[in-house]
């Protein structure tokens, strides 16, 4: 079972320094964007979206775990009044396992206790893994999936086979999920 706990101040500079880390490989290698660039771009993104750490209104840094065991972190802000995904994080080696896509639907829990319906995100155009944690197998990468007041999900275009109701064994997220994806290089383009 996956569930998602406040991150706790002694695990926030380890998440921290692991973001700016990825956040700045991801501008690097699909947005192009040179190493000193991306570098000064993640600081001003973190002192704008974090400014108080932990303590930030708005935000919230859940760490992910299976078993009692910490596998990934969620990084959730409201931005605009909408909720905003701005990372989830399996650790590489508890990933393959349904884990990510467990998240999800634990992010969703969250979300409506938060009062929002929808979470919006950005994956970078050459980032495979994420855009197969949130694209349906169908392909497409825009508004993926709406749920009624009932347990099953209820896509939005186009249907996904009977065969993907379930993901890695765990519920579809029943939040509807809005791939907003950023220009950059595509790898292998």
């Amino acid at each position: 079972m996956v569930t998602l706990r406040p991150l706790r101040e002694d695990e926030y500079a380890a998440w921290a320094e692991a973001h700016r880390g990825e956040y700045e490989r991801g501008l690097v290698e699909f947005a192009g964007v040179a190493r000193d660039a991306a570098r000064a771009k993640v600081e001003r993104d973190i002192l704008a979206v974090l400014p108080d750490g932990l303590a930030t209104p708005g935000t919230w840094i859940w760490a992910v775990e299976s078993d009692r065991r910490r596998v990934g972190t969620v990084f959730l802000g409201i931005r605009g009044g909408e909720a905003w995904l701005y990372d989830i994080t399996i650790d590489l080696d508890e990933r393959g396992n349904g884990l990510g896509r467990a998240a999800m639907v634990a992010l969703e829990a969250e979300l409506r206790s938060l009062g929002h319906a929808t979470v919006a995100l950005n994956v970078w155009g050459g980032n495979g893994i994420a855009r197969g944690l949130y694209t349906p197998r169908s392909g497409t990468s825009r508004s993926l999936y709406t749920c009624a007041s009932g347990s099953s999900p209820r896509p939005r275009r186009p249907a996904p086979s009977p065969s993907s109701s379930q993901w890695w064994g765990y519920p579809r997220p029943r939040v509807p999920v809005v791939i907003i994806e950023k220009p950059g290089r595509l790898r292998g383009a």
